[in-house]
């Protein structure tokens, strides 16, 4: 069975606006357009994506919108950019800006220890906060623990809650080390990107404000912003109109792939349980990349970029977020879906990808995201009219296993 949580259909090609906003903008050269259009219809294809959406927005050069492929098979609706999407691990970024904007509060502190906030951790008096929120703790993951997979592949209905998840991969440890050395670590010294970190530190963040993660995420995030259509849900169903999702994971070789748009999300506590939409995503993507909701000292924290590795002076973590090559931004992957943001502050610009499957094995035997390799192939194109570079964002710093 394939145990990875990663956090036949119509063509339906659209380059029309996905917001009222973008009317008013200039847009991408016909040829420019002509090839954005086939990238995302050649990468939905070769890919065997049911749908994919993309957006690239760069004020002054120019912009554009695509949609290819169903975003339910059995119906044949197409993707459109107000559907309801799980965005997986995009979720981090809600949750760590949480914990900046409780930080300016006086609320927490980044280098509040975790046990001061949450008990029984191992480690817990050495670990950080802001560890936990730039994936440098040293915990294990619960996500790569045979015992969570196979719980959660044998019946995803079921409802895990935070601390379940927690002990998940503190009973798997050694004094919080995994049976793999290379994540454990003594807190601060190294770079693991695990899952558990970002339940703890909701969970810290709750017991701080003595308020729930979604009272958190809408007095933080989405009321500020208008996010309107952006929420944490508290069980499998999406509100219409909503993307079905397809996934292998969960299968053994041969079988057919299937439908988790309706899998309980509990697993992904304020790690990827998120639901937006596209529309919502530009909006976050600049927020997150400018650090709008943010005070000139947090704005300072979250862009901190790690020194160790894999971490280097053009990809990196910092809190929260990512980097590449002058993209702020992350992906976010989970069964059925998988979906990037990315934005770069010194010309405004911003990418949004989504598809509604989640990873795809190519024939040399790696395993990627389709909304990764689209905007990669999407930013090469826009960079023949707009000073964008490339984005790469096929990176070890944001996979959600």
């Amino acid at each position: 069975m394939r145990t990875a949580i990663i956090l036949g259909c119509a063509l339906v090609l659209a380059s029309a606006s996905c917001s009222e906003e973008e009317a008013s903008e200039p847009r991408f050269s016909d040829g420019v357009v002509g090839r954005l259009e086939a990238a995302l219809r050649d990468t939905q294809r070769d890919l065997g994506v049911p749908g994919m959406m993309a957006g690239i927005w760069v004020p002054g050069h120019g912009s554009w919108f695509g949609s290819v492929g169903v975003s339910d098979p059995a119906t044949n609706a197409p993707m459109r950019s107000d559907q309801s999407i799980r965005i997986g691990s995009i979720t981090k970024t809600f949750t760590t800006t949480i914990l900046l904007r409780l930080a300016d509060e006086k609320v927490v502190g980044l280098d509040d220890p975790v046990s001061r906030w949450v008990s029984d951790v191992p480690g817990g008096d050495t670990i950080a906060l802001r560890q936990l929120a730039n994936m440098t703790s040293g915990l294990p993951s619960y996500t790569f623990e045979p015992s969570f997979l196979e719980a959660y592949f044998t019946d995803p209905t079921r409802h895990f809650t935070p601390r379940e998840l927690v002990d998940i991969a503190f009973a798997e440890a050694r004094a919080g080390c995994t049976r793999l050395p290379q994540q454990c670590f003594t807190p601060g010294t190294a770079f693991f990107y695990s899952n558990t970190n970002t339940v703890l530190l909701a969970m810290a963040l709750e017991s701080a404000s003595k308020r729930s993660y979604s009272e958190l995420l809408r007095a933080y995030v989405t009321e500020p912003l208008g996010l309107t259509h952006t929420f944490q849900p508290t069980n499998g169903d999406l509100p219409a109109p909503f993307v079905h999702g397809i996934t292998s994971q969960g299968t053994e070789p041969g079988e057919p792939r299937r439908d988790p748009t309706h899998w309980h999300p509990s697993w992904a506590f304020a790690v990827g349980d998120v639901v937006s939409t596209v529309d919502d995503l530009r909006v976050w993507a600049k927020a997150l990349g400018s650090g709008a909701l943010l005070s000139d000292s947090m704005k300072r924290e979250r862009f901190t970029k790690l020194t160790v590795p894999p971490n280097n002076a053009d990809r990196a973590y910092a809190v929260g977020i990512g980097y590449q090559k002058g993209w702020w931004g992350h992906s976010g992957e989970l069964p059925g879906y998988n979906t990037v943001v990315y934005y770069r502050p010194d010309i405004d610009a911003v990418i949004v990808v989504s598809s509604n499957l989640d990873e795809v094995e190519l024939p040399e035997g790696k395993t990627v995201g389709p909304a990764v390799v689209l905007a990669d192939k999407l930013v090469a194109i826009a960079a023949e009219e707009a000073p964008l570079g490339d984005l790469e964002a096929d990176d070890p710093f944001t996979e959600s296993r």
